[in-house]
């Protein structure tokens, strides 16, 4: 925005009208000295002399050309006041392409927010669930020593435990009460280790 030729090249109506004002000048010459080069051809036979006649036309022609430039030159002389509507109008556009460009940049920012919301709530599903996990096996664990120890008794095993009637039931209550205290052991070591959220 700088260069004041950069600015005047992107004002496209008027390089439109001199591309076009050069193709119309340009076309009218050549048609010009075509005909009359066609119609000497047709009168007279060629000569040197009717040959400089069409340098001259030629040489005309560009003169015509150059001063339709000089023209277009001098009629921009408004070409400043073509410049500056360029700049305001390119200016608008820049604001239209910062506040779109703003709007995408906190949109982004919104997204990667969501995503890192998403990913937290991930996180904390996944402990929840590692945490019961981990409920789970200590009381599988506990479940387990309870089952063996009845599975112990119930073999055909010659015991003196079994000669007391009231022997079994004894075996099975201190057996519960040993696996709750291991499973509220546990859950005080978890709670320690800050494992669980108790």
């Amino acid at each position: 925005m700088d260069d004041d030729g950069d600015m005047a090249e992107m004002y496209l109506t008027e390089k439109k009208q001199r591309k076009e004002d050069y193709f119309n000048n340009d076309s009218y010459d050549q048609a010009d000295i075509y005909g009359k080069i066609r119609g000497a051809a047709r009168s007279a036979p060629v000569s040197p002399a009717s040959s400089t006649t069409g340098v001259h036309k030629l040489q005309r022609a560009f003169s015509n050309l150059s001063s339709s430039k000089h023209g277009s030159i001098s009629a921009s002389s408004n070409g400043q006041e073509n410049i500056d509507q360029l700049e305001m109008l390119l200016e608008a556009y820049f604001v239209v392409v910062d506040s779109a460009l703003n709007k995408l940049s906190s949109l982004k920012e919104y997204i990667d927010d969501t995503e890192d919301l998403i990913n937290i709530k991930l996180a904390n599903v996944q402990n929840q669930l590692i945490q019961f996990e981990l409920l789970l096996t200590a009381a599988t664990f506990v479940a387990t020593i309870f089952a063996m120890v009845t599975a112990v008794f119930g073999m055909n095993l010659k015991a003196t435990v079994f000669d007391d009637p009231d022997g079994f039931d004894w075996t099975i209550i201190i057996t519960g009460i040993f696996c709750l205290v291991l499973y509220i052991a546990f859950m005080i070591y978890f709670k320690h280790k800050k494992l669980l959220p108790l």
